[in-house]
């Protein structure tokens, strides 16, 4: 028997059904690729979504400072220090003082200045400072290396290391102590604390070397508010109202004319009985001249700075026993005044002058306590209350 006729005829196509398998997963393939079409698209989406995140990260990163700054700080383990700036500030002599900041160490020879870096918060960069400069007390604590400006320890103050040198006008003529400042590279600041237009600028001037124009600025709005309630309440006064005054200084028949010394009596609206009987602007006056000139009132500077009643009280019964002023309307009347100085001075020179109106027209000042104001200057930018006493009586 033929083998190829012995094959049943019911045989299966193996071509046939090979066509219908391929046939069969072409249409699987197919209906499983509509499938994750979708899913394709959600992946291609979120893949654009992080590209364009990535992207706005690195531009923002480029042009934000800060950003590119912390990445510095944190792949650099040794940052370099911040650039020094620096100031540039006119001294009591007109003189160009250019300070690289900031100021970390001070020495004060000028109390007056002594009395405003403290009242703006700057005590604690104080290094050096003279004898004079006692207020507020605190301030005693920092060591001391000159008795005044015009007599200063110029070994004491260099090897204290400092910034800013700050001294009173006096030290002008010290070329030789200037010319070691200069060469030791410090700045120097010169300045004159008895002008009270000068103190003004030299609050602002403190404020901007220390970074502290807000609590200076404070300070300046303080001082100028009794300067121009003085200013206003004798403004309108006539020549004939004007008390005429004797003003001594610290020695008897001693007194002065210069706007260091006399200039708060004259805002204060009194006539000074000195114009005219000096040969210069400081220096001794006759008694014949003072008694006829016939004070209505006699004010006596104390020198000192132990602040206490004593030495007020001295200096007042002096002046009440001299026989050459026995027959001045002052005597007679008891309008006889002692304080210290300070109280004319720096950052108190408003305090100073609500005292001379108070003493020259009590009626004008009736509503006004110069010692109450004296406090409150001394709480609010010390935090302390002011101890001993500064006028008699």
């Amino acid at each position: 028997m033929n083998c190829v006729n012995a094959i049943p005829s019911h045989k299966i196509d193996v071509n046939s059904q090979t066509k219908q398998i391929r046939a069969k997963l072409q249409t699987n393939r197919q209906t499983a690729n509509k499938g994750r079409k979708p899913i394709y698209l959600f992946l291609a989406a979120i893949l654009i979504v992080a590209s364009a995140f990535v992207a706005y990260s690195i531009l923002y990163n480029s042009e934000d400072p800060s950003s590119s700054s912390q990445i510095a700080t944190s792949t650099n383990t040794h940052p370099s220090a911040p650039e020094s700036t620096s100031i540039t500030v006119i001294d009591g002599l007109e003189n160009t003082v250019t300070i690289t900041l900031p100021v970390t160490r001070i020495v004060s020879i000028n109390y007056g200045l002594t009395e405003i870096i403290c009242a703006i918060g700057g005590q604690d960069l104080l290094v050096g400072r003279d004898e004079l400069s006692t207020s507020p007390p605190s301030v005693t604590s920092v060591p001391t290396v000159a008795s005044t400006s015009n007599d200063p320890n110029m070994e004491l103050l260099l090897e204290s290391k400092p910034d800013l040198i700050l001294v009173d006008s006096m030290f002008r003529s010290k070329t030789h102590e200037i010319a070691l400042i200069k060469d030791a590279g410090i700045p120097l600041y010169i300045e004159s604390t008895g002008n009270f237009s000068r103190i003004l600028e030299c609050i602002n001037n403190m404020g901007r070397i220390l970074n502290k124009e807000q609590t200076a600025n404070d300070l300046r709005n303080f001082l100028t508010h009794y300067q121009t309630l003085v200013a206003d309440r004798v403004a309108n006064l006539s020549p004939s109202q004007q008390p005429r005054v004797y003003l001594e200084w610290t020695s008897s028949w001693y007194t002065a004319t210069h706007p260091s010394v006399a200039s708060v009596l004259t805002a204060a609206g009194g006539i000074n009985i000195a114009e005219g009987g000096l040969a210069s602007s400081m220096g001794d006056i006759s008694p014949e001249f003072v008694m006829e000139a016939n004070p209505e009132v006699i004010l006596k500077v104390v020198s000192g700075t132990n602040y206490g009643v004593e030495s007020l009280k001295v200096q007042y019964d002096d002046l009440l026993g001299r026989s050459l002023l026995s027959d001045t309307d002052a005597i007679k009347n008891q309008r006889v005044y002692t304080y210290y100085n300070i109280i004319t001075q720096g950052i108190r020179y408003p305090i100073g002058l609500l005292y001379y109106e108070k003493w020259l027209y009590p009626d004008l000042l009736s509503d006004i306590d110069p010692a109450a104001v004296q406090d409150e200057l001394y709480q609010r930018f010390f935090g302390i209350t002011l101890e001993g006493v500064y006028t008699y009586p």
